[in-house]
């Protein structure tokens, strides 16, 4: 799992008192934190090998976003808009930073504590950039052309 039920319960104040009654807070928010890695992982497939391992810190705070409103939205309803629009705002966080892994504008291996980041698998195809450089005479011929691969 991205998360764990610490990282929730960290988050969220009085955590064990959003349980449904009958239900074991820790199962309840697992299956949570299972939801959002499940959502995480299917929209990043297209781009990614999911599940990503080692975790990095951005796909830990977009599970923790993700879980917090999946616990946060049985327990509230759209009759208090503070509350509501408190609720959605963790929504509206993950799918920020997942739009912004989708598109390119950053990257896991980018966004990662661990400084190895051959570990991470992309779908997208990585090419070299080539430059080089030419000479040429008054008349437009080329004399020479080198790379500047040294520079």
């Amino acid at each position: 799992m991205y998360i764990e039920y610490a990282d929730v319960d960290n988050e969220i104040t009085n955590l064990g008192t959003l349980v449904p009654g009958g239900k074991v807070a820790l199962d309840w928010v697992n299956n949570k934190i299972a939801s959002a890695e499940l959502e995480i992982n299917a929209k990043l497939s297209s781009r990614y090998t999911t599940p990503v391992t080692p975790v990095p810190d951005i796909l830990k705070s977009c599970s923790l976003n993700l879980t917090c409103y999946y616990v946060l939205r049985q327990n509230y309803t759209q009759e208090d808009g503070n509350v509501s629009d408190w609720v959605n705002e963790y929504r509206k966080t993950a799918d920020e930073l997942i739009n912004l892994l989708l598109d390119g504008t950053i990257d896991i291996a980018a966004t990662s504590t661990t400084t190895n980041t051959d570990e991470f698998q992309s779908s997208t195809i990585i090419v070299a950039r080539t430059f080089t450089n030419s000479t040429y005479d008054a008349e437009g011929n080329q004399l020479t052309t080198g790379t500047l691969d040294d520079l």
